[in-house]
């Protein structure tokens, strides 16, 4: 069964049309990036899949079942990073489990453990401002994966880092998804991102927002584990075959 599932998806706003005949299957599990020009609406995609906006015409089904809001099992994850400036570290990754209910030792030692995993276990008491941005996109990702999301709604997770710390949070976020498997869709526009990443990437033309191509990614999953990944030959015609249709599509509009 796909875990997500849009059909001829179109949405107009303001008298624009936005997306048109949107068609995406994504199996449980799966992680698969969308890339594609500015304005092609590949945010608006993740903001229907997760219930912030409607669709004006087309069907979205999780787990088979349509949708029309919020579903409990999604998280959603923004480039900006949305860190309540008056809790600590350990009271962000805290606040969503603590408001549903979960007693509060654990957790805190279930954030704890999140902590350890990024290697932040000291920074837990520390407030937003002190932590790099690189440390602040971590516990993002921490505050989210702490309330067991099925599916992970990403929208430019590393924007704005460094290449250091990009390739970096990059490695642990793989890892991650390799050990818990959520499904994932990953927007950026950074075509070696998407291709290290992911299984699969579509590619979308604007104006309206369409799928072009999809590219099936057929490098191994632990890709943190092949040295040099990036340099190699299959990894790079990967990402040139992808920059051949992105310039496609640059030329269409």
């Amino acid at each position: 069964m796909n875990m997500i599932e849009l059909s001829n998806i179109q949405k107009i706003m303001n008298g624009k049309t936005i997306l048109d005949n949107i068609n995406i299957k994504v199996n449980k599990g799966e992680f698969i990036s969308i890339v594609g020009p500015q304005a092609c609406g590949k945010s608006s995609i993740l903001r229907i899949i997760s219930g912030l906006d409607q669709v004006t015409r087309g069907t979205v089904k999780i787990q088979g079942k349509e949708i029309k809001g919020h579903h409990p099992k999604v998280g959603l994850i923004f480039q900006e990073t949305l860190l309540f400036p008056w809790l600590k570290i350990y009271e962000n990754i805290t606040f969503g489990p603590i408001s549903r209910g979960m007693d509060k030792d654990k957790a805190f030692k279930e954030a704890n453990d999140w902590l350890k995993l990024f290697g932040l276990e000291k920074f837990g008491d520390k407030w937003p401002y002190e932590l790099s941005g690189g440390m602040q996109r971590r516990v993002t990702i921490a505050m989210n994966m702490i309330n067991n999301p099925e599916i992970l709604l990403c929208d430019e997770l590393l924007g704005g880092l460094d290449l250091i710390t990009r390739h970096s949070i990059a490695d642990e976020f793989l890892k991650l998804w390799f050990e818990k498997k959520p499904t994932i869709i990953y927007i950026t526009h950074l075509l070696e991102e998407a291709v290290y990443l992911s299984q699969k990437v579509y590619l979308m033309s604007a104006k309206p927002g369409k799928i072009h191509k999809k590219f099936d990614i057929k490098l191994p999953e632990k890709r943190w584990e092949v040295q040099n990944i990036r340099f190699t030959p299959e990894f790079a015609k990967y990402v040139n075959d992808l920059r051949d249709k992105f310039l496609e599509v640059i030329e269409i509009e």
